[in-house]
């Protein structure tokens, strides 16, 4: 895996009556073990939460390119080149958290690759250039991306967040600590669509996804520690 990482402690809950629902501006919630498999092997759907918008469930026709589930309990999805979770809507999003858990299913080093997003044009992305250690994003087509991540990625399951700012900043926080903030052009919106980048011009994503929550803003410190600390502690 990709360096000596993060170690994931033990989590301490800001308010021990934690619920992620009760955080303004969740749009998205794409729960732990929550997807729909086909024959016990792939994804076939993963609802967003039953008290969001449906609108925004992710589904795949082509088994081809459904993500492949390897535990016995179906709670995590592995990405790989051309497999895609896609939404009916776009969603576009000025000010954002995303928030996900998961594994990066490398042994040696990252390429290029496409968490979310639309397709090639607007993506967030774990890695573009000629280091390990970047992040960065494309949106409406445009790259953003940064160049001094200060740490390298973990190895194991890890939590990274993505803030977006009204004035375009970016922080990137991996296990609640601050690692990279990229300046983006605020008209620059992320539109949003599917899970995973489909392969596109070399821009694929090979990695273990196991929880995703999207919020159409900027969360406060508080807030954002709290998912994030939700999440690491499942």
């Amino acid at each position: 895996m990709l360096g000596l990482g993060l170690n994931i402690a033990k989590p301490y809950m800001l308010n021990e009556e934690f619920d992620i629902l009760s955080i303004d501006g969740l749009t998205m919630w794409y729960e732990r073990g929550a997807a729909i498999l086909f024959r016990q092997q792939r994804v076939e759907k993963w609802p967003n939460h039953s008290n969001l918008n449906r609108i925004y469930d992710l589904k795949q026709s082509n088994v081809s390119n459904m993500p492949s589930v390897s535990t016995p309990d179906g709670t995590d999805y592995t990405f790989y080149g051309t497999q895609t979770l896609e939404t009916s809507t776009q969603k576009d999003f000025f000010e954002f958290t995303v928030v996900v858990t998961l594994n990066l299913n490398e042994t040696a080093g990252l390429t290029n690759e496409g968490l979310l997003g639309r397709g090639l044009n607007d993506l967030i992305k774990l890695y573009r250039g000629g280091s390990p250690t970047r992040v960065g994003y494309k949106l409406v087509g445009t790259n953003y991306d940064g160049n001094s991540m200060s740490t390298s990625y973990p190895s194991g399951d890890f939590v990274i967040s993505f803030t977006r700012y009204p004035g375009g900043e970016s922080v990137i926080r991996i296990n609640t600590e601050v690692v990279e903030t990229i300046q983006t052009d605020p008209a620059d919106k992320l539109r949003y669509t599917q899970i995973g980048s489909g392969l596109l011009s070399g821009v694929g994503l090979d990695s273990v996804v196991y929880e995703i929550a999207i919020f159409d803003t900027d969360l406060s410190n508080d807030d954002l520690k709290n998912v994030e600390e939700y999440l690491l502690s499942r």
